[in-house]
């Protein structure tokens, strides 16, 4: 009996002995089976690995440069460049916009990554700039001109979120080549101007809003002067001085409007009369006349949508991406395209647009002088003399140029 118990004893011993050493390799196996495993899951199995070790084969993924060669090895060596220059469309390699008011330009702005870069409170200026902007306007665009505020990014590389203002587009002339001007005609922009200024169009839940602010010359334009924009047409035809800057003809109402349209006078600052004084005129001094060498860029606020269709084309993205992308107007913009200022009577829109001639010469060359297309260029131009109530440009001119 004990001799069988020590002989089952000793068949229990080597079958446990046995049992654990299956399990050991059992999880060797295992264990080893889980790592080939993982490696098998980052494209690699361990042969390859030793194949890889031993230098008996290079790997050379697509679409990677080669490394430089080793310092030292002076018959190799080759010069890299960080980044080919990209290629400028039909030349333009940097565009300034310029935000001439009551032109669609909110509409313009949205669409640019660029002018997050103004924005002065952080938060607004951190969301605006996770948005997309997807165009080619967006890419190329480095500087934003309105009113008196001027930025221009002269250094794109740097991935800075701000960018301070420029004192001289002179000095920032090196950063672009074109100006990009959204334009709308003259007594359009006057008419909506009047609307947008005048004290009835305050709305108290934007007490900000240029309607709600009061200065001297307000109460005298508005209240004394031209309650309606009728009385504006019917006085200037009578009291229209003749002269420029300097001019101070005729009698209160008068002095009035030109003091607002040149920003000039005793307690009248410019953002008293804000756009009637930053108007064509003085875009065009603040840009062209400084820099006389850059080109012209159009938009037409009453054909926006087409016309920055147009002009991504111009600007190199693919005609049919460009239809389909969402030129989206912010939420709180909103514009009338406008039909003939049916408000006013033949000789007051006349009147009018006589004041206004010299902000018609101006719109007119900006169309004229265009680099990028514009469809139905030529209704436009005849538009002018078509709203001003005149036959052609030359009847305009003439008669325009016989009231001074």
């Amino acid at each position: 009996m004990l001799f069988g118990s020590s002989a089952t004893n000793a068949a229990k011993i080597r079958k446990t002995t046995s049992s654990r050493k299956r399990k050991r390799f059992l999880h060797s196996s295992s264990v080893l089976w889980r790592r080939s495993r993982r490696c098998l899951q980052c494209g690699m199995s361990v042969a390859l690995f030793v194949w890889i070790s031993t230098g008996l084969f290079v790997w050379k993924p697509s679409g990677v440069a080669p490394l430089p060669p080793k310092q030292g090895d002076d018959s190799k060596k080759q010069t890299i460049p960080l980044q080919e220059a990209a290629s400028h469309p039909n030349g333009v390699s940097g565009i300034v916009y310029v935000h001439v008011g009551k032109t669609g330009g909110e509409w313009i702005k949205a669409q640019l990554k660029m002018v997050c870069k103004t924005r002065r409170n952080r938060n607004i200026r951190t969301v605006c700039l996770q948005q997309k902007y997807p165009t080619q306007l967006s890419k190329l665009t480095v500087g934003y001109l309105h009113t008196s505020t001027m930025y221009v990014d002269t250094d794109v590389q740097k991935p800075r979120q701000t960018i301070p203002r420029t004192k001289s587009i002179q000095e920032a002339s090196g950063a672009f080549s074109h100006y990009l001007f959204s334009i709308r005609h003259p007594l359009r922009r006057l008419i909506s101007w009047y609307t947008y200024n005048h004290p009835k169009s305050c709305d108290d839940r934007e007490p900000h809003s240029p309607s709600c602010k009061t200065s001297a010359w307000k109460s005298s334009f508005y209240e004394s002067c031209f309650p309606t924009f009728q009385d504006l047409a019917n006085h200037i035809i009578i009291q229209q001085p003749a002269g420029g800057a300097d001019d101070t003809q005729g009698d209160e109402c008068t002095k009035t409007f030109w003091n607002g349209w040149h920003a000039r006078g005793d307690n009248l600052e410019p953002k008293d009369s804000n756009h009637l004084h930053w108007n064509y005129q003085y875009y065009w001094n603040e840009t062209m006349v400084e820099t006389p060498s850059k080109k012209l860029l159009v938009v037409r606020l009453e054909s926006i949508d087409k016309d920055l269709v147009s002009l991504e084309v111009y600007l190199g993205n693919d005609p049919t991406a460009a239809s389909k992308i969402f030129w989206h107007p912010p939420g709180s913009f909103h514009f009338t395209r406008g039909g003939a200022p049916s408000q006013l009577d033949k000789t007051g829109t006349q009147s009018l647009c006589c004041v206004l001639f010299g902000e018609f010469t101006l719109y007119r060359g900006l169309l004229q002088q265009a680099s990028n297309p514009l469809e139905k260029k030529e209704q436009s131009l005849q538009k002018i003399h078509d709203l001003c109530q005149f036959s052609s440009w030359d009847e305009m001119e003439t008669e325009c140029s016989s009231i001074k």
